[in-house]
């Protein structure tokens, strides 16, 4: 199949336009535009165009993806470019520790990395290395005792694609592909072999495909409350189904269980998430569908769109943002995934849609 065989049916257009401190738009770049492309793209950039008069500050670069269904003439708007991310973490070691950090953004055909800095202080040499089934990218340094700091950002062109439920069906076990097989296995932290007969029960009868996927998602937001500080990094999603409550790690990892107790591949995922409050590292998951890997969020908590991917595996044991063999604490953390001034927020994505990012 080829990259863009998976639409069936659907016309897929990109357009970037910029819009200045008076006001005015252009073109910079596009491809089989039509009217209806024009009309939605002029009705997102009213927002921008009514900042006339109001010094805005500087030219704004605006890139979107629009689908189009060729028959109902109906578009969605999902993607936004230029979002800044990042984090810094601060240590204080008592004795010489191995660090190794999950931090950087993955860089796949839908998320370019325009630039990034890593700044350690002390400076020292970090090796880089590709981890796991999914080749993450990771740093690996040895740090003697003391104050240690580590700074990454980066600048990411974010292009999310969409499809909907009619595309996105489950395949039968027999005919996954090799590489995704694994992800229909209990995990250390998910522990489908133990909860599927609740997924069998509870999710069954639903649709099939993704608003099946969509349903345990509600049902994840709708009967666990989201409690900081509730869980540690023994919880696991059986855990997390009996005590019902959980951060957003413990929701990913229930929703991957009853996923996965229904056949259905799914898999963890770690990154930045723009309007996120409070602003932190985010879990979030991917389920298999319709041949391509999709994005979700049982806790609601960010628009999708803004999901900027580090890291991905089986569940959390496998994508800490860090890990250390030695004596360190954490002294302080901050992380950050923010829009360019006078940039759009993320559109919400419709119920019968789904975005991936890789």
């Amino acid at each position: 199949m080829g990259r863009h065989g998976w639409l069936k049916g659907w016309l897929t257009c990109r357009c970037w336009r910029s819009i200045d401190h008076y006001g005015r738009y252009s073109t910079c770049n596009a491809r089989d535009l039509t009217s209806v492309h024009n009309s939605l793209i002029n009705s997102l950039l009213a927002q921008g165009l009514q900042k006339r008069g109001q010094g805005f500050p500087k030219t704004v670069i605006v890139s979107v993806t629009i689908v189009l269904n060729k028959h109902s003439e109906q578009a969605e708007v999902f993607s936004l470019s230029q979002i800044y991310v990042g984090c810094e973490l601060e240590y204080a070691l008592t004795s010489t520790t191995t660090f190794l950090f999950n931090v950087d953004v993955s860089k796949t055909d839908c998320q370019q990395v325009i630039q990034e800095n890593l700044t350690i202080n002390p400076a020292i040499v970090a090796e880089r290395l590709e981890i796991g089934l999914e080749k993450n990218s990771a740093h690996r340094c040895v740090v003697q005792p003391g104050s240690f700091l580590i700074r990454y950002e980066a600048t990411v062109d974010l292009t999310a694609e969409i499809d909907f439920a009619n595309a996105l069906s489950e395949q039968p076990y027999k005919e996954l592909p090799q590489e995704v097989i694994p992800y229909v296995n209990p995990s250390r932290y998910c522990e489908s072999d133990l909860l599927g007969n609740f997924s069998i029960r509870e999710f069954a009868k639903s649709p099939q495909g993704l608003l099946r996927v969509k349903s345990i998602c509600d049902w994840i937001f709708n009967n666990i409350s989201y409690v900081s500080g509730s869980t540690d990094s023994q919880t696991t999603a059986r855990d997390v189904f009996v005590q019902r409550q959980g951060v957003c790690r413990d929701f990913a990892h229930l929703a991957i269980t009853l996923c996965r107790g229904l056949g259905i591949p799914a898999r963890y995922v770690c990154g930045y998430a723009v309007s996120l409050q409070p602003p932190d590292f985010h879990g979030f998951f991917e389920a298999y569908l319709g041949e391509r890997w999709y994005l979700f969020d049982a806790t609601k908590m960010a628009p999708i769109g803004g999901f900027v991917r580090i890291a991905t595996g089986h569940d959390a044991a496998d994508v800490p943002f860090a890990t250390f063999i030695g004596a360190a604490q954490l002294k302080s953390k901050k992380v950050w995934a923010t829009l360019p001034e006078g940039s759009f927020a993320p559109a919400p994505i419709s119920d019968q849609a789904a975005i991936s990012t890789v």
